[in-house]
């Protein structure tokens, strides 16, 4: 489990549990009997329905709430970017938003056993700070997870099969003379104020490619630039 802020990333069918805090300028203030704390998960915060939620309304010693996720609560999820939140039913009907609309994103994994990952799972601890005198609007989170995604690690979880050396000379040749970039742009005027002579600029708007000159410090259409065509002649025709 990665924790970013408060928007979470972890492994497809992995064990993970999730423990929260709250507190005050006061000191920690923690969950009580007759409490229930609801780790909900959906596609669109418009959706109606959850792909996911769990219910917690046993706490741990010192008050705190541990969402626990078994294998098979992510296992049958696509890999993409959820959102998610974090609410608390106090006893007596009082709703708290713990945790507002955050993203949930789901990783691929590579071990399979019986449809599940066999990784060993994690935890992570969200801690999430209220305002003075207790005031039902969350506005931090203080908690912090463990280091996030090498470049390596992103493109692992997005299908790519080398080892970390193999990207790593797959990005030196990128700028180098070994291979050009194509960066497509919505527009001219979107490109960086400098750009780079190894890569190749494209223009969706005007569906135009121009690449970077360092000596005139400005980009410069390949090919003819037909932008600057002021007349065609008709030749001889009467």
């Amino acid at each position: 489990m990665k924790i970013t802020g408060s928007n979470l990333s972890m492994i497809r069918g992995d064990s993970e549990s999730i423990t929260v805090r709250m507190k005050n300028a006061g000191g920690p203030v923690p969950f009580e009997a007759g409490d229930a704390v609801y780790f909900t998960v959906k596609e669109s915060p418009a959706d109606s329905l959850p792909l996911l939620q769990k219910e917690v309304r046993a706490f741990g010693s010192g008050g705190e709430a541990v969402i626990e996720l078994a294998p098979g609560d992510t296992s049958g999820l696509d890999f993409l970017r959820y959102c998610y939140d974090i609410q608390l039913t106090r006893a007596d009907g009082r709703v708290l938003t713990l945790v507002p609309s955050s993203s949930f994103t789901l990783r691929a994994e590579i071990t399979l056993e019986g449809g599940q990952n066999t990784a060993s799972g994690a935890s992570g601890e969200l801690t999430v700070a209220l305002e003075a005198g207790g005031a039902e609007v969350t506005v931090e989170i203080t908690g912090t997870g463990p280091r996030g995604q090498s470049a390596w690690e992103a493109a692992r979880a997005y299908g790519y099969t080398g080892t970390e050396a193999q990207f790593g000379a797959l990005l030196a040749t990128l700028g180098a003379g070994g291979g050009s970039p194509v960066l497509p742009y919505p527009d001219r005027a979107s490109f960086p104020a400098a750009g780079s002579e190894n890569a190749l600029y494209i223009d969706l708007a005007d569906r135009r490619c121009y690449c970077w000159s360092g000596e005139s410090r400005s980009y410069l259409a390949v090919g003819s630039d037909y932008g600057q065509i002021e007349c065609i002649s008709g030749g001889g025709a009467g």
